[in-house]
């Protein structure tokens, strides 16, 4: 349902089955953004995000969309690279605004803050 919303909007999408087919995906392209889920087949999301952080870098959005709605699953994902996590829930349009939000130009520093503030607020 998320390709079709985001196809339907005009993003190109690409879908891979699991954690270790993304890391194999990345040989080949370099995507504008990276959804992941935390339960994948093979490789958790959130080993893949932090292979995927060594492999390319910071520069790559990573926004976990996921069905986990665990503080401790939240805190890990963001520590571990990840750029946003988003409750999957049924709203589209929450899912489609913080692609909209992280595909536009933002800097490396401005990301780095904006996750540094969604760690703290999980502390509080």
């Amino acid at each position: 349902m998320y390709f079709e919303l985001l196809s339907a909007v005009l993003y190109r999408v690409i879908t891979v089955a699991d954690g270790i087919e993304v890391i194999k995906k990345l040989r080949e392209i370099r995507p504008d953004l990276i959804l992941l889920d935390v339960m994948m087949p093979r490789l958790n999301g959130i080993s893949a995000c932090r292979e995927i952080r060594g492999a390319i870098g910071p520069h790559v959005p990573i926004i976990f969309l996921s069905a986990v709605n665990e503080v401790e699953t939240v805190r890990r994902a963001l520590e571990v690279g990840g750029d946003d996590y988003v409750v999957k829930s049924g709203n589209m349009d929450a899912v489609l605004t913080r692609v909209k939000f992280w595909t536009q130009p933002i800097s490396l520093e401005a990301r780095q803050k904006r996750r540094k503030a969604a760690l703290a607020s999980l502390a509080t």
